[in-house]
């Protein structure tokens, strides 16, 4: 019995530039006590758990996360030079959907 999940949920590690916070999600901002507490453990464990996000335009090599942007605001202030994101074919109202829902 195989014990590994769908490749379609893996997550993989792509460039940090090339990951943007969701379009729709208004808690990117983050309090700052918080997203430094954050940094300081990603600094030493890492990311662990990846957020969901989609790549916009299909194709592009770009991602725009659908949840998890203050993940991203913390991995950018610990330096990080790539992110784990698990990537999702989703149109723009599957992604506000799952993003509000989060």
């Amino acid at each position: 019995m195989n014990a590994d999940p769908p490749t379609k949920f893996r997550s993989i590690e792509v460039p940090i530039a090339d990951v943007s916070p969701p379009a729709t999600n208004a808690r990117f901002i983050g309090n700052p006590a918080t997203v430094k507490a954050m940094a300081e453990r990603m600094k030493a464990v890492g990311v662990l758990q990846a957020p969901t996000a989609r790549e916009v335009p299909p194709g592009a090599g770009k991602y725009e996360l659908v949840f998890g942007a203050r993940r991203l605001q913390a991995a950018k202030l610990a330096g990080l030079k790539t992110f784990p994101i698990v990537p999702r074919e989703l149109t723009d109202q599957e992604a506000a959907e799952k993003g509000a829902t989060t």
